[in-house]
């Protein structure tokens, strides 16, 4: 499924798109190419970032970013108050080993300062 010079796999005149920019950069060093997969998955993508900043936009507005809103609502749909003393207890992924030889992660020390008992531990959401 090779592409011609300005014309996408579909046959859509795309002199304009990125996509076919990046093809024909390719053409132009490696004729022999077949950049038909490479059109696809690039429009793809593209859209894929188009309709993640639409749905991100409202966020914006809100003054939050993606990870806040997700964090948020995590925490209202657990329908209790939430202090780090009483978070859903989560395996944290494994990670390097430390020089004394035992595996830690990121969060290691977040997790375990959030389970001391005795640590302030303030409403997150009410």
């Amino acid at each position: 499924m090779t592409a011609t010079k300005g014309r996408g796999a579909t046959g859509d005149d795309t002199r304009g798109d990125t996509v076919a920019a990046v093809v024909r950069q390719w053409q132009a060093v490696h004729p022999d190419l077949d950049t038909g997969p490479m059109e696809i998955i690039g429009r793809v993508n593209r859209c894929a970032a188009l309709l993640q900043q639409a749905e991100d936009a409202p966020l914006r507005r809100a003054g939050l970013s993606r990870p806040e809103f997700d964090l948020l609502g995590a925490l209202r749909r657990t329908g209790h108050e939430l202090t780090p003393a009483n978070w859903p207890a989560r395996p944290s992924p494994p990670g390097p080993p430390s020089p004394s030889g035992s595996s830690s992660s990121p969060n290691a020390a977040w997790s375990s300062a959030a389970a001391t008992p005795g640590t302030a531990a303030s409403p997150i959401c009410a």
